[in-house]
């Protein structure tokens, strides 16, 4: 994905705007949905597979809407040379970002290199406006007597004075992403370009300066919770076929069965077990996707010895039997999972 443009060589400003759907989900291909962003993305039980992302390169910036139908968690950290701020401009139920629900209107500014983990529920919508620092204080001097205090680190919340004036911000926000459908269309898109970049930092402009409640954050909690994720993948690649249970888990990572749950819910909204089974199921996927290994191999690697189950599991994570995957790398089948966890059961009980 684009990095926020300057100009073209003949000094015309930059302008475009891709539309992409995902109707499967590939972690790979959804990784640098926000500009300048490294993610991982792991899809979760709920909602349809479809996503879709519109991402524009306005003159000094990249507007990024994203479109998620499943409910998703994604890992990663934002753009090392610009700044982004974020808002969810619909939701069912309140994201969980850095362990903290996010409402709808509410805007974070995310410093650079910035680390995040987003958990949302099926149907939500964000919005990410990634831009430099200096270009977002230039544009402050011009319009304002002095420009904000703009943290290097920790996640800054703002919170709008009311309701209805959080409801207005995402309202005028939705109208902007709904204009920008006409980029490509117009027979000069950097007018429009420039209209756009200059709405969307105008609104954040008077958002700040409205004096808004403004939250902090630097979540040490967040460092733990990363390197507990870390210890427990490491643990999962070093032995791929265990059956791991809480306890192996919570020795993996030195806390206590109790302190392993509790900072997996309130981080990630799944207990350790049911994130372990996707990341499973996940590590399956890819390997799917990408090598010619038969679904009962790959499968039981990763330590799924019933396939019956396993492959419930997988469709209802992933919206597709697991030989279907496979069939789309180009491997031609000879039976389907279940004649296989027929096959593996005989197996096991002789």
């Amino acid at each position: 994905m684009a990095e926020p443009p300057d100009s073209s060589p003949d000094g015309k400003l930059v302008v475009s705007k891709d539309v992409i759907g995902f109707t499967g989900f590939d972690s790979d291909a959804l990784a640098h949905v926000v500009s300048g962003a490294e993610f991982e993305h792991r899809r979760l039980r709920g909602g349809r597979p479809d996503m879709h992302l519109l991402q524009c390169c306005l003159p000094h910036s990249v507007l990024s809407r994203g479109i998620y139908s499943p409910a998703v968690l994604v890992t990663g950290t934002f753009s090392c040379n610009a700044i982004t701020f974020g808002t969810m401009l619909r939701q069912n139920e309140p994201t969980i970002v850095n362990g903290s629900e996010v409402r709808t209107g509410t805007v974070q500014f995310y410093p650079e290199n910035s680390e995040m983990c987003y958990r949302a529920w099926p149907n939500a919508t964000w919005l990410a406006f990634v831009i430099s620092r200096e270009r977002l204080l230039e544009f402050y001097l011009e319009h304002m007597d002095a420009a904000p205090d703009l943290p290097a680190t920790g996640i800054v919340t703002i919170e709008p004075t009311s309701h209805a004036s959080g409801q207005d911000f995402v309202e005028g926000l939705r109208d902007l992403t709904r204009s920008l459908h006409a980029l490509g269309s117009l027979g000069r898109p950097d007018r429009l370009g420039q209209s756009v970049e200059n709405d969307l930092l105008g609104r954040i402009v008077n958002l700040v300066v409205g004096k808004p409640a403004l939250r902090a954050e630097h979540h040490p909690r967040l460092r733990l919770c990363a390197e507990v994720m870390h210890d427990t993948i490491k643990l999962l690649e070093r032995e791929p076929a265990e059956i791991l249970d809480l306890q192996s888990m919570a020795k993996a990572t030195g806390l206590s069965p109790r302190t392993l749950q509790r900072t997996f819910r309130a981080e990630y909204g799944l207990c350790p077990q049911e994130w372990l089974r996707i990341e499973r199921l996940h590590r399956v996927r890819g390997e799917l996707l990408k090598s010619r290994s038969s679904v009962t191999r790959t499968a039981t690697r990763w330590g799924f010895l019933h396939l019956g189950r396993f492959s419930q599991h997988y469709r209802e994570l992933f919206g597709e039997r697991p030989s279907e995957t496979l069939a789309r790398n180009g491997m031609v089948l000879t039976s389907d999972s279940d004649e296989m966890s027929g096959r593996l059961g005989k197996q096991l009980a002789s």
